[in-house]
Parts: structure tokens; sequence; C-alpha cells
């Protein structure tokens, strides 16, 4: 199975400017790298823009079509337009969810962490666990990490799964630490293989791991609501997160 993951993001400048979207997209890439995250360490099956042109994403999206499954999570300003959301890529630079989704012709996941705003203080209940361990925890075996992964991936029809960090008419918090929906999202998935003790391989998919998010936000009080789309969709999802039994 081949894959391609893009990360985007699109911190603004001046007295709007965002702290959070550069850790955002390092703490992504760190997670996809692990053998939790499915081993996406072949060269340049992990790509990264920071205020992008629509051009050039879009260029990468054509890469994306090639293979079988992409990944990709945008972090950074944005709007509601009508009934879009908009990412601000760039200046003069925007792109709609649905014309980034009118472009994938692969199964995907889309994780959209925008409507942001200015830079809240950490949240006291974001407790993150030890990452570089959990980071590191089968590493000796990423070649299995990445074949179960894969295999979970072709479960999925070719289809898209778009995750919103808010809902409509909500903003997303973004902190010195990045922002609250992508570390949740991170946080929860590692969190999960931390608490696996079964002697098969197992997965949590992206659905699965954004309602973990959502719980554990709303539990720290957290006015901020992620949502998934297609909503009723009971069809299989990729994989966010893979664990197998120690060997």
């Amino acid at each position: 199975m081949s894959r391609f993951a893009i990360l985007i993001s699109s911190p603004g400048a001046g007295a709007d400017a965002l702290t959070g979207p550069a850790i955002d997209i390092a703490n992504v890439r760190s997670f996809l790298a692990s053998p939790i995250g499915g081993g996406w360490v072949v060269p340049d099956e992990v790509r990264s823009l920071t205020h992008p042109t629509v051009a050039q994403v879009t260029d990468l999206i054509a890469e994306a079509n090639e293979r079988d499954y992409c990944f990709l999570a945008y972090s950074g300003h944005g709007a509601r337009v009508g009934n879009n959301t908009q990412m601000s890529l760039s200046v003069g630079q925007s792109l709609t969810v649905e014309e980034l989704a009118a472009e994938i012709d692969t199964r995907a996941t889309v994780v959209i962490d925008t409507c942001r705003v200015p830079p809240h203080p950490p949240h006291p209940g974001l407790q993150l666990p030890e990452w570089e361990q959990l980071l590191a925890e089968g590493v000796a075996h990423i070649n299995a990490y990445r074949a179960f992964f894969e295999g979970e991936c072709l479960k999925a029809p070719e289809a898209i799964t778009t995750i919103y960090a808010c809902r409509d008419g909500e903003t997303a918090r973004d902190t010195p630490n990045g922002a609250v929906f992508l570390n949740c999202l991170i946080n929860e998935a590692m969190l999960w293989a931390e608490g696996q003790h079964y002697m098969k391989p197992r997965g949590l998919t992206t659905a699965e791991a954004m309602f973990l998010a959502a719980r554990a936000m709303g539990m720290m009080g957290i006015d901020q609501h992620p949502s998934i789309r297609p909503m009723w969709d009971y069809r299989p999802k990729p994989p966010l997160a893979v664990w197998l039994p120690q060997q």
C-alpha cells in the first residue's frame, strides 16, 4: 500500500499571529513517524507546507491521488464563509474545505483545526503523557506496525472523512503549546495505546480518536465541540493509531 501525508500550517502574522500551528505540525509529524502513528518513515511520505498557495496545495493533492491513502492536517487561521469552512492559507490565498475535498480522489482523512483565535493560556487539565517514551514504543518492529496500519487502511472504502476541531459558529483554541484539539487528538491516541493489554493487534480509527478527544475536552470544560463529516457514515474508517502486542 502507498500513502501520503500533507501537513499545512497558516499561523498568520502581526497581532493575529498564532503560536500553535508550527508546534501542531511538528507534533503531528512526530506522531505519524512513530510506530503507534503508523510508522510514516519512508522519505517524502510526509510533506509540510507553511503559508502555501492554493496551487501548492493542489499540486500535493495530485501526488496524494496516486497513492492508496492520504492524511491531510491543516492548522491555522480560517473562517466560516456561507455554508463553507475557509482556510486562510496565505495572503490572498484561501481554499474552502469543500474545494479541498473536491480535489481528493483517494481514501483520505482530513483534519481541520481552524477558526482559530489568538492564543489562550494552556488549559491546566490538558496533561500530556510522556510522548518520547510512547512514540518510541515498538520502534524495533516498525515494519510490522506499518504493515498492520496499512492493512487497516485498506479496510476503509475510497472515501473522505473530514474531522473539524469545532462546530459551526465556534472558535478553536490556540495555545503556546499548540491547538487544544490536535493536542487532545494525539494525546488520546497515545493514551489509548498505553492502555492496550490485548493479545491481538488493534487499531484506533480516526473517528474513534476524534470522539475520545471530544470527550476529554468536555471533561475539562472546554467549550469546543469537534465534529465529523459525513456524520452518519458507519463504514470502516482509516486508523489514526495502531498497537501490536509486545514481542
